[in-house]
């Protein structure tokens, strides 16, 4: 395993379950691209993958915490700030 992954599996907590959305930014049109995200995911030529992720990278945006340490807590208010927000640390795919 290698990549953003890893480096996840090292930075997170044992059993965290984030619920985000995988996004592209277009620096040139200077917003989000579907397009481009579709882009990089269709890619299959050899090179191609690091050649669209070096043009359009790839973020992951988490804007809730689904389970953490094995406790699930989405029946929990969102007001209780049932979570360390320190563990999500930014991620660039």
């Amino acid at each position: 395993m290698a990549g953003p992954v890893a480096a996840g599996e090292e930075q997170w907590p044992h059993g965290l379950v984030l619920d985000g959305e995988l996004v592209v930014w277009d620096v040139k049109a200077g917003r989000m691209s579907f397009e481009a995200l579709q882009r990089r995911a269709a890619a299959r030529a050899r090179g191609a993958r690091a050649a669209l992720g070096a043009r359009w990278p790839a973020y992951f945006p988490a804007f809730d915490v689904l389970q953490q340490e094995g406790e699930e807590l989405l029946q929990r208010p969102y007001q209780d700030g049932v979570t360390s927000w320190s563990s999500c640390l930014p991620t660039m795919l």
